[in-house]
């Protein structure tokens, strides 16, 4: 399992083996499996916006998903980007996907059977997360550390600025903190 989401009753769970798992949560010490979704190549993140979910994978490709019914998740659309795509969030109508090869591709989702890369903005390593919070997207190169991106303009997004890490990054998550991972230095709180 790669990424795990709970809401509204449900787990959902990109499997990078497997695809999309769904379990019930109605008695969270016995989840249950309720339905299963092989997609072609193994999710490495997962985003829930609205009935759709957005798996990115280690083949590049961005799946989409009609999870309207739990018991039976269907793929609606995909579009492939660039090799290994790592990491997606979602905004608006738009889904911000860190490519690790590339950099960050963002992509309209307006048409979710449809999905359109718009832009691409390339970074100096290894994009491998985003997180974005309103006009602004962070970003975990892997080797430059934390890189933060101008999106008020999304189809130009830009990087503003940066802070280095002393080793490899990972993760962030913005929840009124930034909050990141790397290999060595474990988690930085900024």
């Amino acid at each position: 399992a790669s990424r795990i989401i709970v809401r509204d009753g449900y787990a959902w769970v990109a499997n990078v083996l497997f695809g999309l798992k769904v379990f019930s949560l109605t008695d969270p010490r016995h989840p249950v499996l309720v339905s299963e979704l092989a997609l072609s190549h193994g999710p490495r993140d997962l985003a829930l916006s609205g009935s759709m979910a957005y798996l990115p994978d280690d083949m590049g490709e961005l799946s989409v998903v009609d999870i309207s019914d739990p018991a039976a998740p269907n793929l609606v659309g995909n579009i492939a980007l660039a090799w290994y795509a790592d990491s997606v969030a979602i905004e608006d109508n738009l889904a911000y996907v860190a490519c690790e090869n590339f950099g960050l591709a963002v992509v309209d989702i307006t048409d979710p059977t449809h999905p359109i890369a718009i832009t691409y903005m390339t970074t100096p390593f290894y994009c491998v997360s985003v997180s974005i919070v309103g006009d602004v997207a962070y970003l975990v190169d892997d080797h430059a550390g934390l890189l933060v991106a101008d999106l008020t303009d999304p189809r130009a997004p830009r990087l503003v600025s940066g802070l280095p890490f002393d080793n490899i990054g990972r993760a962030v998550e913005s929840k009124g903190y930034l909050f990141v991972t790397a290999w060595e230095q474990g988690l930085l709180v900024y």
